[in-house]
């Protein structure tokens, strides 16, 4: 005899009515005869009991049973119990964990689903991966097809009312885009946009605009890539190549911002903070970039400074230097796990039982905010597959938004929709450096992948060069595709993008970004080396230098002249196609002289 319970009830409420059904099933090949019953226990106390009259199955037969009643008062945990008895031996029974609450304010809860992709094409286009696309079409998982990417779409297809946050990053829209435009290259093999595996990504990418004019996705930017910003602003400030860190990081986060809009049609106001990895001065950066809110870790929240309450509201977090403000939501570290690591189940009983559970611990969080809002935020697509394929995954998604719908005490929200009610009604004046990895960078650190982070950044000088050479027009530049600064600051970004430091020890992944960043550096060297600056006099106490512009730009060049009992320091400014010459005073020999920009020394003379 088996059971199979037709109950889609979780959180109960005392006082309220409710129709619990079963089916019994006789899998045995003689007729069974005995009597079923239903208990509701909470608290171990049973608190409902309904026997059913007896029952005659012949082998193969089912029988659908059940029965409505009221939840008598009294809160907490319990079962609902099923058994099938022959003379008072059991032959069946099954248990679902319930909850039982009082009516009052509901608990909200946002999920917010990092989709990322990581920039995979080489500077010539072609891709090292096709993973932006493979988690698209491919997938092996029960009662949903294709790739986590459309696993999510469908979800939303079977809850029209569900609401959650989505961040699609820039970096995985502009690939979608692009391939549905043009095709892409992989290994050699040209795939067109009329193949059935990009129409599958053009199915998706429309999906997920649909579902943002809706209303039922709202959309996050971050970056254009996947810089843990925490981590390079700290090692900006070692290097001296602060100014050039925060720049590129500004100009990503507006390029993402702009792609996210362009391709989902909506402007995204909250940001996803790559890996959760903080630093204070992102608040700055922020605010500048005109991002209302992020998500962080509930280990950051624990070490945090400033009026807290709980990790269930959102939090405005200040730079008391400057005044600028972010607002802060916290997720839930256990929950969140829950989704990412403990998803492989054997069956799709499983499953269903470990979304209960799941819905019942979500639900107590009401008892320490009411009203308050769960956020529950992993990334999109590796809960799913990581270290395998994880086959009954999508579906404990699904049930666990089915028993959220039929609870009245929990909602779905976006984080915006929430704030649009609910603005934060205390301050932090302080959060901890780190990632969502005990609050550290060890992931991403260590050995080879110092040395692949000491040659990038290296090889980003040129690019600090030749933004600080192009100072007066960086503006204008960083908003034309064409430009050299747009086109080696994207190199820098991808060189940059942690995926590939994450993986760092494979020495695949540690030429991926060496490739963008000799390709940076490349972009850079070939405007920088336009200038040319060569001596045409001297007499005892001076030197005339020539300098020419042979670049299309107006640049700023940085001269230097030191000795051991004089030094100076001088900015010379010279048109497009230009030529100036210069008169240095260097009264002593031994005298060092040096053009320069940034930390690029394009010459030097010593007297």
């Amino acid at each position: 005899m088996r059971i199979e319970p037709r109950v889609d009830d979780v959180i109960l409420l005392e006082g309220r009515k409710y129709t619990f059904s079963f089916k019994l099933v006789n899998d045995s090949r003689e007729t069974l005869r005995g009597v079923p019953s239903l208990s509701v226990i909470v608290e171990e106390k049973p608190r409902v009991y309904v026997v059913f009259e007896e029952v005659e199955l012949g082998p193969g037969a089912e029988k659908l049973l059940s029965a409505t009643t009221r939840i008598p008062p009294g809160t907490g945990e319990g079962v609902i119990e099923i058994i099938f008895e022959e003379e008072g031996k059991v032959l069946a029974k099954e248990q679902l964990p319930i909850l039982v609450v009082s009516d009052g304010e509901e608990i909200y809860v946002s999920f917010v689903w990092h989709h990322h992709q990581a920039p995979q094409y080489y500077p010539s286009g072609e891709y090292k991966d096709p993973w932006p696309f493979l988690h698209v079409y491919r997938g092996s998982f029960y009662a949903f097809e294709g790739g986590p990417y459309r696993v999510h779409l469908a979800i939303h297809d079977k809850h029209p009312a569900f609401r959650d946050t989505d961040h699609l990053s820039p970096s995985l829209l502009e690939q979608w885009e692009k391939a549905v435009a043009e095709g892409y290259t992989y290994n050699g093999e040209r795939v067109e946009p009329s193949d059935q595996r990009v129409k599958s990504v053009a199915e998706t990418l429309e999906g997920y605009r649909r579902l943002v004019s809706e209303g039922r996705i709202e959309p996050l930017g971050s970056l254009y890539a996947h810089t843990i910003q925490g981590f390079l602003l700290r090692r900006s400030r070692e290097l001296g190549m602060e100014r050039l860190v925060k720049s590129l990081l500004l100009w990503e986060l507006k390029l993402g911002l702009r792609t996210v809009e362009r391709v989902l049609g909506r402007r995204p106001w909250g940001v996803w903070t790559p890996e959760m990895f903080w630093d204070m001065d992102l608040v700055n950066l922020y605010a500048e970039a005109g991002a209302r809110y992020t998500v962080l870790c509930q280990q950051h929240f624990e070490r945090a400074g400033g009026e807290k309450g709980t990790i269930y509201e959102p939090y405005y977090v200040e730079d008391v230097f400057t005044g600028n403000k972010v607002v802060v939501f916290f997720r839930d570290i256990r929950l969140s796990d829950w989704l990412s690591f403990e998803v492989n189940f054997p069956d799709e009983k499983e499953a269903d039982l470990a979304a209960r559970r799941f819905v019942i611990e979500l639900a107590k969080r009401r008892h320490v905010r009411p009203g308050g809002i769960v956020v529950v935020a992993l990334d999109g697509e590796n809960w799913m597959i990581i270290p395998q394929y994880k086959r009954y995954a999508p579906y404990f998604l699904y049930r666990i938004i089915t028993f959220i719908e039929r609870s009245s005490i929990i909602k779905s929200t976006t984080l915006g929709s929430y704030l649009s009610s609910r603005k934060p009604q205390a301050t932090l004046y302080f959060v901890p450096y780190g990632s969502w990895i005990g609050l550290s960078d060890k992931q991403w650190t260590g050995g080879v992948k110092d040395e692949t982070w000491n040659y990038v950044l290296e090889k980003l000088k040129w690019v600090e060069g030749l933004y600080d050479a192009l100072e007066e027009v960086v503006d204008e530049l960083l908003e034309k595709e064409e430009s050299p600064l747009y086109m080696a600051f994207k190199a820098a970004a991808i060189s940059l993008d942690s995926d590939f430091y994450w993986y760092g020890e494979d020495e695949r992944e540690r030429d991926f970004v060496k490739k963008w960043a000799d390709e940076a550096e490349r972009i850079a060297r070939r405007i920088l080396e336009m200038i040319s600056i060569e001596p045409v006099g001297e007499s005892d106490d001076h030197v005339l230098l020539r300098i020419k512009n042979g670049t299309e730009y107006r640049i700023k060049l940085r001269l230097e002249v030191r000795d051991k009992d004089y030094s100076s320091r001088h900015i010379v400014r010279i048109d497009p196609g230009a030529v100036r010459e210069i008169s240095v005073y260097a009264p002593e020999k031994g005298s060092s002289i040096v053009v320069g920009a940034g930390k690029i020394v394009l010459f030097s003379k010593e007297r």
